[in-house]
């Protein structure tokens, strides 16, 4: 092996070990979050071996960059994006930055069915940003203040976005309403040492024996919510905590002194619910449900399910019934489609896994894919798997297909708003501006 072949691969297996590694055990020093987030800017550019991020992740990696026009936030990461997305967004600089980010999120809306990036809008009053943005659309011009939640409770299932554009300022979208913000915690700071004081100041009193609206304790909830539902019931063949583990663990740092950094750098699961936290806010629904939800969070916030978007969002109304984006949140209760198809059967469990859905039914074998809320699929379409289809959007995963028309899908057509009414589910538009 010549000398630099041997550097070359020191460095791959460098930057490997350090993306493959949990993160969370290295965000107590001060500095170490922007360089994490350099390691995984890197790998990505390194391209696909290292089949680190999706699209819309690299996005989220690119934003936490400096750049001195704000164009390039997007006209720069087109070299790391699908090569059939990035084709569909030709640079002009002749366009304000504004019209760039508004078209962009369009542009990946239209391609891809989701509101992927509606996940990426946060709220923030009075605070510098692009001029005239709509609060539906990213501003990719600054980092964003919280850990992205990338969808990780399929708050929609395997849906499409019923989405209309009418004007440039609105974006209408179809969804349901969960609940109503009933009081907003302090918003977490982002030194780690803070955040953790914050999460023993937001624990509810008596939660280890107060029964939770959703079942069980309110401590168990409180650790869940923490850590945004990634416990290892939930995700199959992880390295992830059991949720018993997970509050033992919690039970055991209120007994640390927070000045014992060693300890507390050992303890995974509450370095997860502090890298959770960061600049959010425990927040309370009407109902007795608890949250995570964005810094901008208050009172009388709705919490809503959309169609085609798998992160819970924050919304409030305004007065002429139209709505501006407060954020995303993590809602325990909304995961898995339960706003639109309600709880699972009994016998029934969810398993994320590859970023997938799985339903285990714990009386009969079957295919694991099929959440047993939908019923059959409609003659007309057919499951197939990933990759297995032709598609002008191959970084896209086809899950169905009609045969006679060729047509395939990201999206369930169970799931479609047309056949969630035939159902009897109630739906609402959303006018965000």
């Amino acid at each position: 092996m010549r000398l630099g072949d041997f550097a070359t691969a020191l460095w791959f297996f460098s930057i490997n070990q350090a993306v493959a590694a949990t993160p969370l055990l290295h965000n107590l020093g001060p500095g170490s979050e922007d360089a994490r987030q350099r390691v995984h800017l890197i790998a990505t550019m390194m391209g696909p071996n290292l089949n680190l991020t999706s699209w819309e992740e690299r996005l989220q990696l690119l934003r936490t960059r400096k750049c001195f026009d704000p164009h390039d936030k997007i006209y720069g990461a087109l070299g790391v994006l699908p090569r059939e997305l990035a084709a569909l967004i030709t640079p002009d600089y002749s366009l304000t930055a504004t019209e760039v980010y508004r078209n962009t999120f369009i542009t990946t809306l239209s391609a891809s069915s989701h509101l992927v990036q509606l996940g990426e809008c946060e709220y923030h009053e009075g605070s510098p940003g692009i001029p005239g943005l709509p609060t539906w659309v990213p501003d990719w011009s600054v980092p964003r203040k919280t850990l992205p939640l990338n969808g990780n409770g399929f708050v929609s299932g395997q849906s499409r976005a019923w989405a209309l554009h009418p004007c440039p300022e609105i974006l209408k979208v179809t969804g349901r309403a969960f609940g109503f913000v009933e009081s907003a915690g302090p918003v977490a700071p982002t030194a780690t040492i803070d955040v953790l004081r914050q999460i023993l100041a937001w624990e509810p009193e008596g939660a280890a024996k107060k029964p939770y609206v959703g079942g069980g304790t309110v401590l168990d909830a409180f650790v869940m919510t923490l850590l945004g539902g990634r416990v290892r019931e939930r995700h199959f063949a992880s390295r992830l905590y059991p949720l018993a583990n997970a509050r033992e663990e919690y039970c055991d740092f209120r007994k640390v002194e927070l000045n014992e950094f060693t300890d507390i750098r050992k303890m995974v699961a509450v370095s997860l619910m502090a890298s959770m936290s960061k600049s959010r806010s425990l927040i309370t629904l009407t109902d007795g449900h608890i949250g995570l939800g964005p810094p901008g969070s208050k009172p009388g916030d709705i919490v809503c399910a959309l169609l085609g978007c798998n992160s819970a969002m924050v919304l409030r109304q305004q007065e002429d019934d139209k709505y501006i984006v407060v954020g995303e949140a993590y809602v325990d209760a909304m995961n898995d489609a339960c706003s639109f198809l309600g709880p699972l059967p009994d016998n029934c469990m969810v398993a994320v896994h590859q970023k997938q859905l799985l339903f285990v039914n714990f009386d009969e074998p079957g295919d694991h894919r099929e959440d047993p809320r939908l019923g059959p699929l409609p003659d007309a379409w057919e499951r197939c798997q990933p990759g297995a289809v032709y598609s002008t959007m191959p970084w896209l995963d086809i899950g169905f297909m009609n045969p006679e028309t060729q047509e395939a899908r990201v999206w369930d057509p169970r799931m479609d708003a047309p056949a969630l009414v035939a159902k009897g589910v109630e739906l609402h538009d959303f006018p965000l501006i």
